[in-house]
């Protein structure tokens, strides 16, 4: 398959090491025809990107990736096309953002408690004015000589189990898909091979969900081609894309590592509300 397209990337507006305009130009670079932009709950990065696109030629799809919980499995929730001013997606957004301030401040107590000499000041200038999250408070213990790397950071200190670990607000799947059809967007689930619940997904198609991303690094050759034939069957869009943050070493994929042909954009954008 020729990729012409990445529709699932992360810039600095959430925990990617990458502008917006940084990750359009690296489009172009790759010789994608389109790019999405889905930032961790949050679309402040899309305005920068679109404008860029529009400098040099690349189709910007405004994207979000939602965070939610099912049991004790994280369910990510992608959408397309949204209106960034709709009620719904503002009022998530900003219930996010105080939700992930709030987890981080306590995981920074917890670590500071615990012996770490790190503040929240650290972890927000580490943010550059994005969402803080996690990663922001591996890479300031990374600055700390703690750990050598963001996933031994995760690993040692953020997960459950772990000092620092606080559990995150909860925001269900079915939620995630409302928010995103309310705002006049197009609704899928990201990377469904990670699920640990899958029994979930036929549900999330009932709800709304009208895609899913079937080519994901994290998928192994047989399942891309399994995704690919249950959206083919079930009538949903089969999408794609890298997951690229460029950090150092947990999240390590390149734009256009993964992704899919431009038809697929446009059934997207046909789909979508606008």
């Amino acid at each position: 398959m020729i990729i012409e397209a990445d529709l699932h990337t992360h810039t600095t507006a959430s925990d990617g090491a990458k502008t917006p305009s940084e990750m359009v130009d690296l489009a172009f670079e790759a010789g994608l025809k389109a790019l999405g932009i889905t930032d961790h709950d949050t679309m402040a990065g899309t305005a920068e990107a679109a404008a860029r696109g529009e400098e040099i030629g690349i189709i910007v799809v405004p994207g979000i990736e939602l965070s939610t919980t099912f049991g004790k499995s994280e369910i990510h929730i992608l959408g397309y096309y949204l209106d960034p001013e709709a009620d719904a997606i503002k009022t998530h957004m900003e219930r996010c953002k105080s939700s992930r301030e709030r987890r981080a401040k306590a995981m920074v107590k917890k670590l500071s408690d615990y012996g770490i000499p790190i503040t929240y000041d650290m972890v927000e200038e580490k943010a550059g004015g994005g969402s803080v999250g996690r990663p922001h408070i591996a890479m300031v213990l990374m600055d700390l000589g703690i750990v050598d790397s963001v996933g031994s950071g995760f690993g040692k200190y953020l997960t459950e189990g772990t000092p620092g670990f606080v559990p995150k607000d909860i925001v269900t799947p079915e939620e995630g898909i409302d928010v995103i059809l309310k705002s006049g967007g197009v609704a899928g689930i990201a990377h469904p091979g990670k699920i640990k619940s899958r029994e979930i997904i036929p549900s999330l198609i009932a709800r709304g969900a009208s895609f899913i991303e079937a080519f994901h690094p994290d998928h192994s050759r047989a399942a891309r081609k399994f995704y690919a034939r249950f959206a083919e069957k079930r009538h949903l869009i089969a999408t794609g894309g890298s997951d690229a943050h460029y950090l150092s070493d947990n999240h390590t994929t390149t734009i256009a590592e993964c992704g899919c042909a431009i038809d697929v954009v446009y059934e997207l954008k046909a789909r979508s509300a606008k």
